[in-house]
């Protein structure tokens, strides 16, 4: 019973943040220690103040449940979920989850740099918000500040390299989509992630990468030429092979042979096929297209002097043999 009783003095405690007292509601609320307002067009009751800092929000927000309901997931009990549907359906429109969700979305964006404040306490991160935003060209929500300050905390990435790290992700995205295209914050950690695999963590290291891949964004056009793919730029996919091909070494020059190859046998580009050729050219030593020539011929030629050493009663010994290779 005092569960329960605890239970619903959350509920209106949560009800009276949120401003649903009043006559739409099955019972009044404990009284607030704070000072209230009235608005005259409404009759209804709002708090005066406004959170000056980091701190106040704190105190006024994130207040710890009682050590005796210390629940593991957030719970919203009956009678809360009821006066919630009573609103939602007095709106006339949406959703219980779209409301508190919204709710949430609101409360966030107005409290958002306390919560960002709170998020670190780093001077550098909080430089880095506003730099972040003008890359993105939009204000940061909390999840993308969580997302930021992962990178910043959880990885020990520097502020200086995550922005230099969201600079590379909008000139990505600038080449890849084209003008006014930009990323998003998940897109932005998926790289971080993949730098930190790389040992990613100064600015000489991340120079490095970054003229390495603009030397790479230069070639793909090349790469995608021999391949008669023309006016676009290489999807995801396609960077991946590529990207896999320069590391062995093939120049454009092998790519294209390797593709004459796949069209003679798949009558189309198959990226699949065509990335196998390579790899057993790369296996056999073969990067450019004379030593694939040239390889190519010394591997037959063992075969024509094996074809006419066979005895004349086994004529098709060189074909068991070729065929066993």
């Amino acid at each position: 019973m005092d569960s329960e009783k605890e239970k619903n003095r959350l509920s209106d405690i949560v009800l009276e943040r949120v401003g649903l007292t009043g006559n739409l509601l099955s019972a009044p609320v404990s009284p607030s220690l704070e000072p209230v307002v009235e608005i005259p067009s409404h009759g209804s009751q709002v708090r005066a103040g406004k959170v000056t800092g980091p701190e106040e929000y704190k105190r006024r927000f994130l207040v710890p449940a009682p050590k005796s309901v210390e629940w593991k997931t957030a719970y919203i009990d009956g009678r809360l979920h009821r006066r919630i549907a009573m609103l939602v359906r007095a709106a006339g429109c949406g959703s219980i989850s779209g409301f508190i969700i919204r709710l949430l979305e609101l409360h966030m964006e107005e409290h958002r740099e306390d919560i960002a404040a709170l998020l670190t306490d780093n001077e550098g991160f909080r430089l880095l918000v506003p730099q972040t935003e003008q890359q993105l060209g939009k204000k940061l929500r909390t999840a993308d500040l969580q997302i930021l300050a992962g990178l910043y905390d959880d990885l020990g990435m520097p502020a200086d390299v995550i922005y230099l790290l969201v600079c590379h992700c909008v000139e990505r995205a600038r080449s890849q989509w084209g003008e006014g295209r930009r990323p998003t914050m998940r897109q932005v950690e998926k790289e971080g992630y993949r730098w930190a695999k790389l040992g990613i963590f100064d600015q000489n290291s991340a120079a490095v990468y970054l003229k390495k891949w603009a030397e790479r964004n230069r070639k793909y056009t090349s790469y995608l030429s021999n391949l008669r793919i023309l006016n676009r730029p290489p999807v995801e996919a396609e960077r991946r092979y590529i990207d896999q091909w320069m590391d062995m070494g093939f120049p454009p020059e092998t790519v294209a042979l390797a593709y004459e190859r796949t069209v003679f046998y798949k009558k189309d580009l198959n990226w699949r096929y065509l990335n196998g050729i390579l790899r057993r050219w790369h296996d056999a030593g073969w990067h450019t297209p004379r030593q694939v020539e040239q390889g190519e011929a010394a591997a037959q030629r063992p075969a024509a002097a094996g074809k006419s050493a066979a005895p004349a009663g086994d004529k098709d010994a060189w074909m068991r043999r070729y065929i066993k290779r």
